[in-house]
C-alpha cells in the first residue's frame, strides 16, 4: 500500500466538515415515519434527546438509562400492537381462506366421486 501525497484540490474532507456544521431546515426535521413503527419511535426519541441536551456527566447517565428504558418499553408496546393487529386481521383471514380451500376440495372430490359413479353405471 502506497501513500497518496497531500492534494490541496481535495476538498472532500472540508466539505463534509461544512456538511456538519451547516444548519438543518425546519423542513429536515419532520419525521415521515409512523410514530408506531420501531423507526418513527427511535427517530422521535433521538430528536427529543438531542433537543434537551444535558451538562454533566451523571445527568447524561441518567438522560441516557432512561432513553433506552423508554426504547424497549416503546419497542414492547409497538411490539404488542404489531401482533395484536396480526392476531386480530389476519388469523381469521387466514382461518377462512383455509375453511374455503376445504370447501372447494370437498366440493372438487364429490364431483369426482358422482363423475366416478357415472361413469361405472355407463359401463354396466
Amino acid at each position: 500500500m502506497t501513500m497518496q501525497p497531500h492534494d490541496p484540490a481535495d476538498r472532500s474532507e472540508t466539505s463534509a466538515i461544512a456538511e456538519l456544521s451547516r444548519p438543518t431546515l425546519g423542513s429536515e426535521e419532520i419525521i415521515l415515519d409512523a410514530p408506531m413503527s420501531f423507526t418513527g419511535i427511535t427517530k422521535r426519541t433521538r430528536r427529543f434527546s438531542s433537543r434537551h441536551p444535558r451538562a454533566r456527566w451523571w445527568s447524561k447517565t441518567l438522560a441516557t438509562t432512561g432513553l433506552v428504558l423508554w426504547l424497549t418499553l416503546a419497542y414492547i408496546v409497538i411490539f404488542c400492537w404489531y401482533a395484536l393487529l396480526c392476531t386480530v386481521f389476519l388469523v381469521p383471514f387466514v382461518a377462512y381462506r383455509l375453511i374455503r380451500r376445504s370447501q372447494r376440495r370437498d366440493e372438487q372430490r364429490r364431483r369426482q366421486h358422482a363423475e366416478l359413479l357415472a361413469g361405472t353405471r355407463r359401463a354396466s
